[in-house]
């Protein structure tokens, strides 16, 4: 038997769309909870227009963490944008300059 990776990420969709806040926020707690149980140390999040759309990515963040970032595993270096936060599913200049200034620090060779 092999054995557990160790990173796994979710792209998005992690629930399904509701309208009512405190069921999204329900639905996100019983999410992170199964994926509590997997035996794998390190786990990342992206959201989907599911999870972020209805209310500008509040309880995602809430629940995952930022909902834009960058990490760097086993010598890759992954950016996480975040195009489903926004109405009109723009990226938008703040998160622009955050990318331009991350990609000015990282080594233009670098496994992207």
């Amino acid at each position: 038997m092999s054995p557990p990776p160790d990173f796994i990420m979710f792209t998005g969709d992690l629930t399904h769309t509701t309208d009512d806040p405190k069921e999204r926020r329900r639905r996100m707690a019983e999410f992170r909870e199964i994926v509590a149980a997997l035996k794998v140390k390190n786990v990342r999040y992206m959201p989907g227009e599911h999870d972020a759309s209805l209310d500008n990515g509040k309880a995602f963040k809430e629940f995952f963490g930022e909902t834009h970032y960058t990490f760097d595993h086993k010598g890759v270096h992954f950016i996480v944008v975040d195009n489903v936060s926004d109405p009109a599913a723009a990226i938008g200049d703040e998160q622009l300059a955050w990318l331009a200034a991350d990609l000015a620090k990282t080594p233009s060779d670098a496994n992207i």
